[in-house]
């Protein structure tokens, strides 16, 4: 029994351990490993013993390391993102900021400029306020800190200029409002100097390049002072500061600012002391930078008051008497011998008062005028003699012509002299001259002589035959200029207005002109103007037609026949009084028929008729 139940307990046993457990049905953590090793392509590694084996890719330290890595990565994107809406957050903070920041500068300012508009002398101390406020950080708070201390001193400075005490002064004993008022006086000049400090550094080559904008609202606020408070305190300054602004080659809007300053304040200077004063620092300036500066700087002097009011009035002497003759004695009242001589002599003396205080007046402004007009001279003909190269040349020639009739006689050889050594040196043989800037100085020259003559009527009598004849030659060169009618930048003239203007000035004044040097000038009007613009035809006939009803002497010029005159006519001579201009006919008329333009036929038609 006992070895029965033991058999039947080792068969269950043995059947028991064929069947397989749970925990071997579980998937094994190696599992993986032994898969990828299967999976192996690497090539067998034979170690130095001899013995070869399989490389084998441990997957599981990458994989761990890959998963560490982007674990890494996410950490580091949630960081980077937390990181951003932390800045957002902060930049919207610092533009709220900035915004009230700005809402509050604005209001401070307004409220400060109408204490000092309400009342100047109870808060002059805010001034100082004002410039604090310019040394702040945001630039738009500090373009409303300067336009608003301009508004202010605009406002409040005085009709007068504050005069400096003396030490006797300063110890004298004053009332209560004496004393007030001085130390109002004394504080506005010390922050009105502080602020055109700050102006005139802001205006710096320097802070320009830094800053334009700003250093644009700062030319401006100069020029506004200028203009507006001429006659206060600090004028020098602000003048030394807009000219040395217009120091530059390239001109610039800040530049063009303080030009129109600098010729407001000419046309409205009374006295002529301040445009001395402008003159003085622009013609130094000029000279310091070797005269390399723009034209546009000296251009200026040409709205100079000089030109009107140094004119001799002679027609005035004598306006008292011709007003005294003109009153209608029913206009006077009925005086008797006492009251009438009683009557004469007040006017006697009041007209003695009047008197004395024109010809003060009068005399200070003559001085003024005649100081800046010497110095406008000297500086013109310095440029003349020395500097033929510069680019003012053309100013300073068109300011000769505008300022020619206040010119002395006495100096008039030695200006022409010069105007002739400035054509030569711009003839065609000088390679600079072969461009169309010779050309338009050459006939620049020639206006200027002809103006300087056209306003001293017969008082002088020079003979401007080279002149004459550089013009006449230029004439028969122009018809290769294909650019006679384009108008070159910062000029008034083409080069065909010059050179009709110049003929004009020559021709149509009362001038006694050689017969044979007036017909040879037609001669070429006639046969250059065909290969020229219609414009330039046009203005050549009209003035030949002037010219033939001038001087009926010249109708020989429009027959073909009867000819009086010997010889042939030369057309390539330089000389316009030897090329025999009456041993021909203006043929050209007969093509100017069939011109394309209209008023062309029209005018050559009448032209033709005129000698009929």
């Amino acid at each position: 029994m006992l070895d029965l139940g033991s058999k039947k307990k080792k068969a269950a046993t043995k059947h028991d351990s064929d069947e397989e457990m749970d925990y071997e049905t579980k998937p094994r953590k190696i599992a993986d490993e032994w898969a990828g090793r299967a999976k192996s392509t690497k090539l067998p590694i034979k170690l130095p013993g001899g013995k070869i084996i399989q490389a084998e890719k441990e997957e599981a330290e990458e994989k761990d390391e890959d998963e560490e890595m982007e674990e890494v990565e996410s950490d580091q994107e949630e960081d980077h993102v937390e990181e951003e809406k932390e800045e957002e957050e902060e930049e919207e903070e610092v533009k709220v900021s900035k915004k009230q920041h700005l809402i509050n500068k604005k209001e401070e300012l307004a409220t400060i400029a109408t204490n000092l508009q309400e009342d100047p002398e109870e808060h002059i101390g805010e001034l100082k306020t004002l410039r604090s406020i310019y040394r702040d950080d945001n630039p738009i708070v500090r373009k409303l800190a300067l336009l608003t201390q301009l508004a202010i001193y605009k406002d409040i400075i005085p009709g007068y200029r504050i005069r400096p005490l003396t030490e006797a002064e300063e110890e004298q004993k004053v009332s209560k409002d004496v004393k007030k008022l001085r130390e109002y006086e004394k504080s506005l000049l010390m922050n009105y100097e502080q602020y055109l400090k700050d102006l005139t550094v802001l205006t710096s080559k320097k802070k320009a390049e830094e800053d334009p904008a700003l250093s644009l609202v700062a030319t401006k606020c100069l020029c506004e002072l200028l203009v507006s408070k001429t006659h206060f305190n600090f004028r020098l300054e602000i003048m030394v500061s807009l000219v040395t602004r217009m120091s530059t080659v390239q001109w610039n809007e800040g530049a063009e600012l303080c030009r129109k300053a600098l010729i407001e304040v000419f046309e409205n200077d009374e006295s002529g002391k301040y445009s001395l004063d402008a003159v003085k620092m622009v013609t130094r300036m000029v000279k310091s930078k070797s005269y390399i500066v723009s034209e546009n700087a000296i251009n200026l002097f040409l709205h100079l008051r000089l030109k009107d009011e140094m004119v001799p009035e002679a027609s005035k002497k004598n306006d008292d008497e011709v007003v005294g003759k003109k009153r209608k004695n029913k206009d006077k009242p009925f005086l008797t011998k006492k009251a009438k001589k009683a009557l004469k002599e007040t006017k006697e003396i009041e007209k003695e008062f009047r008197e004395a205080e024109a010809v003060v007046s009068k005399e200070e402004k003559e001085k003024n005028h005649s100081e800046t007009l010497k110095l406008i001279f000297a500086f013109y003909f310095r440029i003349l003699k020395k500097q033929v190269t510069s680019p003012l040349l053309p100013a300073v020639l068109e300011g000769l012509s505008m300022f020619a009739h206040l010119i002395n006689v006495d100096m008039f050889d030695d200006l022409l002299n010069a105007l002739r050594d400035v054509m030569r040196s711009f003839e065609d043989t000088n390679a600079i001259s072969r461009t169309s800037s010779g050309t338009r100085k050459r006939l620049l020259c020639i206006i200027t002589a002809f103006e300087l003559l056209s306003g001293q009527g017969e008082m002088v009598t020079y003979d401007l035959k080279e002149f004459y004849t550089e013009i006449y030659n230029i004439l028969f060169k122009a018809t290769y200029h294909t650019a006679i009618e384009e108008k070159p930048e910062s000029q008034d003239m083409t080069e065909s207005e010059m050179i009709v203007k110049g003929l004009e000035l020559m021709f149509l004044k009362k001038r006694q002109i050689p017969i044979d040097r007036l017909g040879a000038f037609i001669k070429r009007f006639a046969l250059v103007a065909l290969n020229m613009p219609t414009k330039t035809v046009l203005q050549c006939l009209h003035l030949i037609h002037k010219l033939v009803q001038k001087d009926h002497r010249l109708d020989a010029l429009l027959q073909s026949e009867d000819r009086a005159s010997n010889g042939i006519y030369a057309p390539l001579l330089n000389d316009p009084e030897l090329c025999n201009p009456f041993g021909t006919s203006l043929y050209e008329l007969f093509l100017y028929q069939n011109h394309y333009d209209p008023n062309v036929r029209r005018i050559a038609k009448e032209l033709q008729q005129t000698s009929r």
